[in-house]
């Protein structure tokens, strides 16, 4: 209360008491004094508030007991400055406010896990993709959504890292609001607070079908040039011209030159040097040169 021992000793205690709960204060008193029961107990914030020597009001908790001594019965109060905790309390609501006024903006996916692996939140985009609120969602409303072919692998790997306190990244398909399966590439990781305490996870999701169906339609586009090339007898390579170095895509090339796949290619200067017939080295050099320094395609 900033002030010292001997001004405290033999004043009341409403001196420390602001004048507008003095009243309040008094009764609360009275009550204690006949049934030793009290709200006020220490740990519990409420609005009790004390009055320093300097007029400044603040935020304190109290905890109060009978004590008989000599044959008389006395109070103990303990009573605790909160300021720095309250401040400490406000500026943490404050920043999970705006983390989640920034998540709620994102494009992404946003989800985060309390410390037994329960889903407390989603962000704004979540919500709207899967059309539900998130008294749905919260816990494991979410896995609802998971397809089922994908939902016991989805489990395992977020269990099995929450468990090692380590992240995560994993596919799997989320029903969209208008009953389509999408992708998704979910990436999680453990939360901790300043002091190392784990608090939980926190993840995001971002929509990639478009992109596996990509991915998919080239494997089965290469797929389908290496059984034209095997049927037609044509053999495949790829040449980087950089390091003059070959890449033979199919058999037919070993073939064509009778290397086996144990010798592996050529560089392309040892192709034509050693290969292509004297006649026609110039010419093939020339022709690839040209080809070359235009940017067109080569035809020999």
């Amino acid at each position: 209360f900033r002030c010292q021992a001997a001004e405290a000793i033999g004043s009341h205690i409403e001196r420390f008491i602001p004048e507008r709960f003095r009243a309040a204060h008094s009764r609360h008193i009275r009550h204690f004094g006949h049934t030793g029961e009290t709200r006020r107990a220490m740990g519990k914030l409420g609005a009790i508030s004390g009055l320093r020597c300097t007029g400044q009001e603040v935020p304190i908790e109290a905890s109060i007991s009978h004590v008989e001594a000599g044959g008389r019965m006395l109070s103990t109060v303990i009573l605790r400055d909160i300021t720095d905790r309250q401040r400490a309390q406000q500026a943490l609501i404050e920043s999970e406010n705006r983390f989640r006024t920034m998540a709620d903006s994102a494009p992404v996916l946003v989800w985060m896990s309390g410390t037994d692996k329960s889903y407390t939140w989603f962000n704004k985009a979540w919500l709207v993709f899967v059309g539900k609120s998130m008294d749905q969602e919260i816990g494991n409303g979410w896995s609802e959504g998971i397809h089922p072919d994908d939902l016991a692998r989805s489990i395992t790997t977020y269990a099995g890292a929450f468990d090692a306190r380590q992240s995560f990244k994993t596919e799997h398909r989320l029903r969209r609001h208008d009953g389509e399966y999408r992708w998704l590439l979910n990436n999680g990781t453990p939360m901790h607070d300043p002091d190392g305490t784990f608090r939980g996870y926190i993840g995001s999701c971002i929509d990639i079908t478009e992109r596996r169906d990509a991915e998919i339609a080239i494997r089965e586009s290469a797929a389908r040039a290496r059984l034209a090339t095997s049927v037609s007898g044509l053999g495949v390579f790829e040449w980087n011209m950089e390091t003059d170095w070959m890449t033979w895509e199919n058999a037919r090339m070993h073939e064509i030159f009778g290397r086996t796949v144990e010798e592996g290619p050529l560089h392309f200067a040892e192709l034509v040097q050693d290969i292509v017939h004297l006649d026609d080295r110039r010419r093939v050099a020339r022709e690839l040169n040209d080809a070359s320094h235009h940017n067109q395609m080569f035809r020999s």
